[in-house]
């Protein structure tokens, strides 16, 4: 019986878990090293003191009606199931704790073991986690305020690249919602006439040939609309796996633009194509101001300009040739 208490208490002292026994008037009657370790009071020190020694002082209230309702229905919140806890250390410090708590019955009375392990490292990591997730949610909201969707791309058992993550930019864009975009491939949103060399360069990067990050693609929105987008791609790992990551533009207004432009310097090309000038040494006549063209015919200003270029003539008369004109017929009306 001796060699089996010694062995017990050998495990409990040995422990890398807190083990600490507390009696029905909520003092600590056990306190292994691991106990000693994570709250800084040594075993002298905190037997037979209140177990909310090792509470902050907001939960003590609490802590003691809890023990009441305990002892007099026996009804538990936390007996028998795993919580996390703060945990107050003797330099009056807070320390994140995960607390499992049974209750056992003797002849000495009614005690309570709590089996305590100290959780700060996995707390430290969680909240670097939530600070990167952070950042990156910062990122990507900042591309979408930019314009510019985030996917991440991961084959499947059949090798095909679905949709892992989905920013709300790229949902704008294909009009497909989170939940929609995480059930399809992105050949499924490709449009047809670039569907297999889409997916044939995500093969390819799959499998690690280096290919150029940056090309120009169209898809199909979920109202069947065309959208020509821009697309970066680069790989990453996601859950311990190989993922291709895109930064996606919608370059419609782009697209009409250079359009627009393209319409405009034909049309202007058009014009120029039409337009007829007049070059070189013309031969007019010094009298009557006819002009030569290259078949010796003798023709009007207005004939040769017209047949060489699309001008056209209005007559009138400039005020030196209306005052000789006039001045003439007066003169002939005289003479008459």
């Amino acid at each position: 019986m001796e060699n089996a208490e010694l062995f017990l208490r050998s495990i409990v002292e040995t422990a890398n878990d807190a083990i600490i026994t507390s009696d029905s008037d909520g003092s600590i009657t056990s306190w292994n090293q691991a106990a000693v370790d994570i709250f800084g009071y040594s075993h002298d020190e905190i037997m037979g003191k209140p177990v909310i020694t090792i509470m902050p002082q907001r939960f003590h209230v609490a802590h003691r009606k809890g023990m009441r309702r305990v002892t007099a229905t026996g009804e538990s919140h936390i007996i028998g199931s795993t919580v996390e806890v703060l945990g107050l250390r003797k330099d009056g410090s807070e320390i994140p704790l995960e607390l499992s708590l049974a209750k056992c019955t003797i002849k000495d009375g009614q005690f309570f073991t709590a089996i305590i392990r100290d959780i700060t490292k996995r707390k430290r990591a969680e909240e670097a986690l939530r600070e990167s997730e952070e950042r990156y949610r910062a990122l990507v909201n900042l591309g979408a305020q930019t314009g510019e969707a985030v996917v991440m791309l991961q084959d499947d058992e059949r090798g095909v690249g679905m949709h892992v993550f989905a920013s709300e930019a790229w949902s704008h864009i294909t009009g497909y919602s989170t939940e929609e975009l995480l059930n399809m491939s992105m050949a499924d949103l490709i449009h047809p006439r670039d569907r297999e060399a889409a997916v044939e360069r995500h093969n390819r990067r799959m499998r690690g040939e280096e290919l150029p990050g940056f090309y120009e693609s169209n898809i199909i929105r979920k109202d069947g609309t065309e959208v020509p987008v821009e697309v970066t791609y680069a790989f990453s790992n996601y859950k311990g796996q190989r993922v291709n990551v895109g930064f996606i533009r919608d370059v419609t207004e782009r697209k009409q633009a250079e359009e627009k432009r393209i319409q405009l310097i034909q049309e202007l090309q058009e014009t120029l194509k039409e337009v007829r000038t007049l070059s070189g040494l013309l031969p007019i006549c010094a009298w009557c101001k006819k002009l030569r063209d290259d078949e010796g015919y003798w023709k009007s200003v207005e004939q040769y300009i017209g047949e060489r270029t699309k001008a056209k003539f209005t007559h009138g008369m400039c005020p030196e040739c209306q005052s000789k004109f006039l001045s003439e017929r007066n003169s002939n009306t005289k003479v008459n």
